[in-house]
């Protein structure tokens, strides 16, 4: 809130508004003589026809000053880039990159060629530009891939690099938790106002008779049927919350999908939630898909278990592979409110002696994580300043009950007031 009694949103919205209004006068008034010009009459003819039509890069060639009129942002795959845009004609302030952790260097040099300016996101702890599941092999245990280097990791060598240090997705400070302790260490998190608030934080759901068929087929029937369950379930208890589910491998996303298809069918009055027309759409992705997506609850379907001889392989596919525990952190970020972990092994069945991939490890970290975390206490550090515990003491008094020094993070609420409620 600034002086004036402004807070930030409505500024972001103040905006956006003034932004439409710039862009919006810059377009030429086709019924002036500006509409009679070149560009516009190329668009007119190219709009009016019935087939025939020019190849687009040539029709966006013979009028750029018109295009960047009309959409002065240009929101393009690098692909799309180098297919639609004449590096001749088209030339920009700025070049953005998002994900850029998944983008090879030879993919986004077109697109940087084309702007005075560039600015590279992403976070080399997430996915680099491989794909795992577009390669695999029958037997996904001897397969092996190389790790490419990513437009991220060249700039990240040669340019300034601004580091975000706030975590901003997750409402609940446990969804981030895991990967700040195992992964980024030092990134600020805010504590939620509320304890164990319900349908929010991590949860780990056991399927204990679930088994995992090696081969072929390489699902777990029964922790896909459980999975289902949640999904429904959650439609029926978070309605307006969005849902995602997070598969290990392809064949349990077909599973879960083909499962969820036939309940669509016989639960007629759940297809709203299915809709694509949603601003955040239910989806079923697995892990070498699913970087860049968010969604309020995430259910994550581990697949992997002991076959039916009571055998467990360390082999988890994706995650053996050199970086796999990126494929994790994608995985578990995903939420802004809850993250469901389904699956049919305990920290126990582990036996990382077996292996030395930092995926496995981190899996078995994970779940650990999510079983204890439904009970975990905000505890009280007692070693703090005498003003704050003074507050707390004279708050005592009056019948509320505090803690200090609330948080995960080096941001921590040095007083906190529970709720009588």
């Amino acid at each position: 809130m600034n002086e004036y009694g402004i807070c930030l949103q409505q500024m972001y919205d103040f905006s956006s508004i003034k932004i439409g209004e710039l862009v919006s006068d810059s377009w030429p008034q086709m019924d002036s003589l500006a509409g009679a010009n070149t560009e516009v009459m190329t668009l007119r003819s190219e709009a009016n026809k019935k087939r025939k039509l020019k190849p687009l890069k040539d029709t966006f060639s013979a009028m750029p000053k018109l295009l960047k009129d009309l959409k002065p942002c240009f929101m393009m795959s690098p692909l799309s880039v180098a297919t639609f845009l004449n590096p001749l004609v088209f030339h920009f302030d700025v070049v953005i990159f998002d994900e850029a952790s998944q983008l090879t260097s030879e993919n986004a040099i077109g697109a940087i060629a084309r702007g005075n300016s560039v600015i590279v996101c992403g976070d080399n702890e997430q996915l680099p530009p491989t794909s795992f599941f577009a390669q695999e092999a029958t037997d996904e245990d001897d397969f092996e891939y190389d790790v490419y280097e990513s437009i991220l990791d060249e700039c990240k060598a040669v340019l300034p690099t601004i580091m975000l240090k706030w975590h901003y997705r997750s409402k609940n400070e446990a969804l981030i938790e895991f990967s700040n302790n195992e992964i980024y260490h030092d990134l600020l998190t805010f504590k939620e106002p509320y304890l164990n608030k319900d349908g929010q934080g991590v949860q780990y759901i056991y399927v204990e008779d679930g088994q995992f068929e090696r081969g072929k087929n390489r699902v777990n029937l029964k922790e896909a049927e459980k999975v289902v369950k949640l999904v429904f379930d959650h439609f029926k208890r978070y309605p307006d919350k969005s849902l995602g589910v997070v598969t290990f491998n392809t064949t349990q996303q077909a599973l879960i999908e083909k499962m969820i298809a036939k309940e669509r069918y016989l639960n007629k009055e759940y297809e709203a939630h299915f809709s694509d027309t949603l601003k955040d759409s239910f989806f079923i992705k697995n892990l070498e898909t699913v970087q860049g997506d968010e969604r309020d609850r995430i259910i994550i379907s581990i697949g992997y278990a002991k076959d039916e001889s009571g055998k467990l392989s360390m082999n988890f596919g994706p995650l053996n592979q050199t970086g796999g525990y990126k494929r994790l952190n994608v995985a578990i970020t995903r939420a802004k409110e809850n993250v469901t972990l389904v699956g049919s092994l305990l920290p126990s069945d582990f036996d990382l002696s077996k292996t030395d991939s930092r995926g496995v490890k981190m899996l078995k970290g994970y779940i650990e994580f999510a079983m204890n975390n439904e009970n975990k206490k905000t505890k009280s550090n007692l070693e703090e300043s005498y003003i704050a515990k003074d507050i707390v003491e004279r708050l005592d008094k009056l019948g509320y009950k505090c803690n200090l020094k609330v948080g995960n993070s080096p941001i921590k609420i040095d007083i906190a007031v529970l709720d009588k409620n």
